[in-house]
């Protein structure tokens, strides 16, 4: 990741607010114009973070950002660097030193969830635009290294802040709410996404509630309806479909729209049907209202959603209606692509899952719910097509349950996707749905390319 600084600045500067230590060789008054996280964008007067991972260092690109005209920032001694005890709290201070700046700066909406996160942050955007001015996350640049980047980047006329807050470990949105004192803080979800390094949806739950530790005394905290692990979240608002929250889902003139307890209503575009784009929306509607927005300004603004704000795609291929979904793969968002593909009105229906990931030492019992609600459907899900090195012990636990074993094709090679390809090809005819889902890691695009090109030839997309 790249940005551009809005003012930029010298070493004596960044080393003032960092505490950092050029070397002999950096002149206090080099320019600093950009800071990166990868060797390959830095260009002249690039700031290099040489960030630690848990297998490699990013001093081992310090040639390469040399080469380049940048200076690398390290934890260790280096030709035209600046040392410093942690790139990642340098990060921070960097971050916290630029937000403090920002004199038009009003509010800051934190956007934390196992599932939803970036679509909601893309809606509310959406929304949001043209009534305040907005810094957003860029895409899904959420983790805690991202996050702080995308502080830095903001311009000095902002207005909101609208972050978008991942982890992978306890202690992160921690140090990230500190950072930048959320005065609107969204929890979209608890779900099993990284269950794998916290054990439990309770570990995670508490991991999520660290997005609260630094917020403003007045803040706003959006949650989901009905999810007893939030519960004891001092003046949070329920959002979800059950009519006791403050923000509900519910039918009127026999349309959806989002109630709230003041009796103020906002519907939602009909052509709005699948219920993980229904919940993520009516966060953002229920957030937009309590940034003061209008009813029938939110209304207009979603009416004209465009189908790239949602994750989901969907091509036509010789009658084969193909919906790639492969973003993520957590429990919660494979279980509501099998809801969806049920739902469909279509001869054949076909599902291709590739593996969840992360799920540690829950991957066996978390792919046999899944199996099992696979096998509920059996009559409505025609061929099951199984991607990764889960895929053999996912078919097993499918004919357990009652899904025919001459319906299902397996492929735990998942460096060898024409082979699915080769598979789905065979049963694929025109009146056919096939759903495409697996973790980001599986690469699902790779099946994707071949049965419809690489270029999408005499593919419709919608």
């Amino acid at each position: 990741m790249k940005i551009q600084l809005t003012h930029p600045c010298t070493v004596r500067e960044i080393a003032h607010v960092t505490g950092a230590s050029p070397s002999p060789d950096l002149s206090w008054d080099a320019p600093v114009r950009s800071v990166a996280t990868h060797s390959d964008e830095v260009e002249e007067a690039t700031l290099f973070l040489a960030l630690k991972g848990e297998n490699t260092s990013g001093l081992r690109f310090h040639s390469e950002v040399l080469r380049r005209g940048g200076y690398t920032m390290a934890q260790e001694k280096t030709e035209k660097g600046l040392l410093v005890p942690s790139v990642t709290e340098a990060l921070y201070r960097l971050a916290n030193a630029h937000l403090r700046s920002l004199r038009r700066l009003r509010h800051t909406v934190c956007i934390t969830g196992s599932v939803g996160k970036t679509t909601t942050k893309e809606i509310l955007w959406h929304v949001l635009s043209g009534s305040l001015c907005l810094h957003a996350t860029v895409g899904n640049q959420n983790s805690d290294i991202g996050l702080p980047l995308t502080v830095l980047a903001a311009p000095e006329d902002t207005e909101l802040l609208l972050l978008e807050a991942g982890m992978n470990h306890k202690g992160e949105l921690s140090r990230i709410s500190r950072l930048v004192h959320p005065s609107l803080a969204i929890i979209t979800g608890i779900g099993h996404a990284h269950i794998g390094n916290l054990g439990s949806r309770e570990a995670i739950a508490e991991a999520k509630k660290e997005i609260l530790l630094g917020a403003t005394e007045d803040a706003t905290v959006l949650i989901p309806q009905g999810e007893p692990l939030l519960d004891g979240i001092k003046g949070a608002k329920r959002v979800g479909n059950c009519g006791t929250g403050e923000y509900s889902l519910c039918r009127a003139d026999g349309r959806l729209c989002l109630c709230t307890k003041g009796g103020a209503r906002v519907f939602f575009p009909e052509k709005m049907q699948d219920s993980a784009m229904i919940c993520d929306t009516a966060f953002a509607v229920a957030a937009a209202l309590s940034l003061g927005l209008s009813p029938s300004l939110i209304e207009e603004r979603i009416s004209v959603l465009k189908d790239n704000i949602f994750r989901q795609k969907t091509f036509c291929k010789n009658g084969t209606e193909i919906v790639f979904d492969a973003y993520n793969a957590s429990f919660e968002s494979v279980m509501n692509a099998i809801g969806q593909l049920c739902d469909k009105e279509c001869e054949t229906r076909a599902l291709l899952l590739g593996d969840m990931q992360e799920l540690g030492v829950h991957t066996d019992r978390l792919n046999r719910y899944v199996a099992e609600a696979i096998a509920e459907r059996r009559k409505r899900i025609s061929f099951l097509f199984l991607f990764g090195e889960n895929a053999n012990g996912i078919a097993a636990h499918a004919c357990e349950a009652g899904f025919p074993s001459d319906r299902i094709f397996t492929n735990a090679d998942a460096d060898r996707p024409e082979a699915s390809a080769a598979d789905i090809r065979k049963i694929c005819r025109e009146g056919t749905c096939l759903f495409i889902k697996g973790a980001r890691g599986m690469r699902m695009e790779r099946i994707l390319d071949i049965l419809i090109g690489e270029k999408g030839e005499n593919a419709d997309v919608r």
